[in-house]
């Protein structure tokens, strides 16, 4: 009988499973990089988003309530005409070069008089006027805050108001920004036309 041979067996050397754990890692690594870059990217857009959201809700309430600026029914008195008539434009702070704050009235759906406005104060909030009859660009009880600094500081809110007579507009350029992370900004202008044509008039200027 012929003498059995154990039968030869082949295997990886050891350079050749060096190249393919340097291939692995190769590879690993351009995956890692990528879901990196991608979360990242996701993340910047979250954060887009959460901006646009907290301002689109801001400015859908500046343009409704602005719009109504000097409204009044037919019925009204001489007096009611007289005191919705005008829009005031002007400064929180005598010293600024642009325009911040605007105030007006108009009567609303119940017959009440209303007396509202918008400004931007020195910490990074809008206010929104709710009550008072004068024409103050001050922070008062008067004024309720309509965005959150803990989530969203504006950094420019500037106010300019067009033509007396028919069809005035008023044009409102607003830049904000992440409480959390100032790098996501967001500038918005808006052309509010005000179909009840009030006049213009300048605000006492805060301090």
């Amino acid at each position: 009988m012929p003498a059995r041979h154990p039968s030869k067996q082949s295997g990886f050397t050891l350079v050749e499973i060096l190249v393919a754990l340097a291939l692995g890692l190769l590879v690993v690594g351009a995956a890692f990089g990528y879901f990196l870059s991608t979360l990242q990217t996701s993340k910047s857009l979250l954060s887009q988003s959460k901006l646009q959201q907290d301002i689109r809700s801001t400015t859908t309430l500046m343009q409704r309530d602005i719009r109504r600026a000097g409204y009044r029914p037919e019925s009204s008195t001489a007096a009611t005409k007289t005191t919705v008539g005008t829009v005031w434009v002007g400064k929180t702070v005598s010293s600024l070069a642009k325009d911040n704050c605007i105030i007006y009235r108009y009567v609303d759906e119940r017959a009440n008089l209303r007396n509202s406005g918008f400004l931007l104060h020195t910490d990074g909030k809008i206010y929104m006027k709710t009550a008072g009859t004068d024409n103050t660009c001050s922070l008062s009880s008067d004024w309720s805050e309509v965005t959150s600094a803990r989530n969203v500081e504006i950094t420019s809110f500037q106010i300019d108001y067009f033509g007396n007579g028919n069809r005035p507009r008023v044009l409102i350029s607003l830049e904000s920004r992440l409480s959390n992370d100032i790098t996501v900004k967001l500038p918005i202008n808006l052309q509010i036309v005000l179909p009840n044509a009030p006049n213009s008039g300048s605000v006492t200027s805060g301090t």
